[in-house]
């Protein structure tokens, strides 16, 4: 292999749709070709739409224009799309910093570069004709995006063509703008009120079709059926839809792909190969149908003959795959293999019908294991074997028929089973890792008074966060950036602490580095070794941004933080890194930024309306309870979790209005508090709280023993408080041993507490 090339990504955000599709794309595609990706992250504080978000933009181009990279990739209408109120020219403005013989724009076209463009027309042409002429819709809307958008005003060019064609009028009524993110529940509303009697609405993206779902769900109306909806670019979660979401498919991975290969062409000096992509339409159910044949390829692979089971492999690996790399497919192909044989062995042979159970447990386990969970979709697998069981179940009659309709609902429990666990999973590292961000600044201001120690402890998180390598650089002096039409950053750049390898390496001075250096520096090393087992085996780079002021750069190595999660991190270290320079020129602010921080504590870890904790402030009190619990010789202890959900609280809300239902929410929480002493209580949301105890009769003997308790305080209060309506709550419990295993065991528990809840609440509805 050649020259190991360095390619900036601008830029990078989005964890979710159309700008995740384009960020695996090219990620992948680079990979595969072993050369390294180096995202520039916008470091936006919000995925809304900002007034200023130009600021960001700007600092981000600038950035990279000074580093030295050998291309740049731009997805021109991403970066337009972060501002709703600027000219269609908003991202060229800053493109226009970067050398445009070494840069790669994708989703327009621009003279003098080369550029990837898409064609939105035919998918959408196709899409308007199929609500027209095979539906015979008349009266139909569209949702638009920005007027800024190239791609909005493709859309909206073909549904305006086609309504001329077929003869139907366009009132100004029936066309409206939005946002792509779907952040436009008020346009919506505002649409279906002044269209009483529209038939379809077709949006101009996914998202946009996910509000109108949610919108007229709110109104009571059938999706299809009351009004026909439809998307554009077929995100993961359009088939997922109930029902799913006919679409136009213009591929913002297979866009960003290309691209990988096309920037690596431009690299080496080659003529350009891929210049556009075409949009497709996708055919679903939410324009009216209520049928659909199971056209799955993965079924029509089961149904030749001879049938390629290889293939059936790759498919079934490909339908479930969401970030998975072409090196994470290759690994694990063998148990995909394995497991197409062996399903198919059953449900296609009749000897073998009847001998056993087709899918257990281990298989699942086999096929997902821990380290490979994040790159599949337990809910896609799930749904492509269940395609399978229906095609075998369709070939056969009587008992052998039953047989696998039988197994289909066992692999289908056991399914339930996995994807619950995993979504408990899911939540309970997203909580360990958004503890370890926002330990960030703290470790920072409790570290103030030594700069060495403080960054070390900065980075430390770093490391828990499953990062690496890093590099945190400061600048001579704060950088102005804000309303600035340059920003002038000199030439040199400091470093303060860097990781490598997962070790840590603080200077005893800051070290100088050249900004046109720091690729070469920090960024240009094998990125290979990182790549089997991260969500992401790119390297990111970025500004640090406080207010008005650029004050360092922040490089991260390949990790398991998703881009949402790696803003917070830059934006925490930007505070952290903040704190420390204040505190070193002005000591005396010690006092009011420790009280500050120790108000965004209590703020982080307490509800607002009932001022109990919150569900994070519940879990970690918990565990120091337990922990306390253990170190004062309670050992072996009994102790009760509690899950427990108000009873008609929608009823008040509808009946009564939004402020009594926060008077029952209040009470519910003050009466709890009451009743646990000197236990703990936490809202999880809603109606729902938490309660914690110790069942040494400080509080309850036996867990049971608190629901009479509740309902007793409940009751006197009702007697005294004057309204119509009558405070309930149901409880559910679970007893467990004070042990080391206890916080291990914790979500099991809980999930224990939660299914006598739901069970108590059934029963308590069947005594009505």
């Amino acid at each position: 292999m050649g020259k190991r090339f360095n390619i900036a990504y601008l830029i990078s955000h989005k964890t979710v749709g159309y700008p995740l599709g384009i960020q695996n794309g090219i990620r992948n595609a680079i990979e595969e070709q072993g050369h390294n990706l180096i995202n520039i992250m916008d470091l936006l504080p919000s995925n809304t739409f900002l007034e200023w978000s130009h600021n960001y933009i700007h600092a981000a181009f600038e950035l990279a224009a000074r580093m030295d990279f050998d291309a740049y990739v731009v997805p021109v209408g991403v970066v337009n799309a972060f501002n709703s109120r600027s000219s269609g020219k908003f991202a060229m403005k800053y493109v226009e910093l970067l050398d445009p013989k070494k840069t790669l724009l994708i989703e327009e076209y621009h003279e003098g570069y080369r550029c990837i463009t898409k064609d939105n027309k035919p998918g959408i042409r196709q899409l308007i004709r199929h609500l027209i002429e095979y539906h015979g819709y008349r009266k139909i809307c569209f949702l638009s995006g920005p007027a800024t958008s190239f791609g909005a005003k493709e859309r909206e060019t073909v549904y305006f063509e086609e309504m001329e064609r077929h003869g139907l009028p366009v009132e100004d009524r029936m066309f409206a703008r939005g946002i792509f993110s779907g952040a436009c529940d008020e346009v919506v509303e505002e649409l279906l009120s002044k269209n009483p009697d529209v038939e379809a609405i077709a949006c101009a993206s996914d998202h946009m079709a996910e509000t109108v779902y949610r919108v007229m769900k709110k109104h009571g109306l059938t999706l299809g059926k009351d009004i026909a909806v439809t998307g554009f670019d077929d995100v993961l979660i359009a088939a997922e839809m109930t029902p799913p979401l006919t679409t136009v498919r213009l591929s913002a991975y297979d866009l960003a792909y290309k691209a990988g290969y096309e920037v690596i062409r431009l690299c080496e000096g080659k003529p350009q190969e891929t210049d556009c992509i075409e949009s497709l339409f996708v055919h679903r159910l939410s324009c009216g149908e209520t049928v659909k044949e199971n056209d799955s390829k993965l079924v029509q692979l089961m149904s030749q003959t001879p049938v390629d089971r290889e293939a059936m492999a790759k498919q079934l690996l490909e339908d479930v795959a969401e970030a998975a790399s072409k090196q994470v497919k290759q690994e694990c192909y063998p148990r995909f293999k394995n497991f197409i044989d062996k399903i198919y062995n059953v449900l296609m042979d009749r000897e073998n019908r009847g001998s056993g159970h087709i899918v257990g447990q281990d298989d699942i386990v086999d096929i997902f294991r821990y380290d490979y969970s994040k790159f599949f979709s337990l809910k896609k697998f799930g749904d492509a074997v269940t395609d399978c069981y229906d095609y075998a179940a369709s070939r056969l009659e009587g008992d052998q028929k039953i047989w696998i309709l039988n197994e289909q609902a066992r692999f289908q429990r056991i399914m339930r089973k996995n994807i619950a666990e995993q979504y408990d999973q899911n939540i309970w590292d997203s909580q360990k890792r958004q503890h370890y961000i926002t330990r960030i600044t703290m470790d920072a201001l409790m570290n103030s008074m030594d700069r060495k120690k403080a960054f070390k402890a900065m980075f430390e998180n770093l490391i828990n966060l499953g990062v690496k390598d890093a590099a945190l650089l400061s600048f001579s002096e704060p950088i102005e950036y804000f309303h600035r039409n340059s920003i002038h950053m000199g030439d040199n750049l400091y470093l303060e602490v860097a990781l490598s390898d997962g070790e840590i390496r603080v200077p005893e001075t800051p070290e100088s580095y050249k900004i046109f250096r720091l690729v070469e520096n920090f960024m240009s090393q094998d990125m290979s070794k990182h790549a089997l087992l991260q969500l992401d085996p790119s390297f990111t780079v970025g500004a640090l941004l406080t207010g008005r002021e650029m004050i360092g750069v922040l490089i991260v190595g390949p990790s398991i933080i998703d881009s949402t999660e790696l803003v917070r991190v830059y934006h925490q270290m930007a505070v952290g890194m903040q704190h420390l320079e204040l505190i070193h020129h002005e000591q005396e602010l010690i006092e009011v930024l420790n009280r500050n921080n120790l108000r965004l504590s209590r703020e982080s870890e307490h509800d607002m309306l009932t001022g109990v904790f919150n569900r994070r402030g519940f879990m970690n009190n918990l565990e120091q309870r337990i922990s306390h619990a253990i170190m004062y010789d309670k050992f072996n202890s009994k102790a009760a979790i509690f899950y427990m959900d108000m009873d008609g609280l929608k009823q008040i809300n509808d009946t009564y209005g939004h402020d009594e239902g926060d008077f029952a929410i209040r009470n519910s929480a003050d009466i709890l508090s009451k009743a646990f002493g000197n236990g703990l209580v936490g809202r999880q949301g809603g109606d729902e709280f938490l309660g914690f105890c110790l069942l040494d009769g400080s509080v309850v003997v036996e867990p049971g023993d608190m629901i009479p308790k509740v309902d007793k305080l409940m009751e006197e209060f009702n007697e005294k408080s004057g309204k119509p309506f009558k405070l309930r709550i149901s409880i559910g419990h679970m007893e467990f041993p004070i042990d080391f295993n206890t916080m291990k065991n914790l979500s099991s528990y809980m999930e224990s507490a939660d299914t006598m809840l739901y069970e108590n609440k059934r029963k308590r509805k069947g005594l009505k």
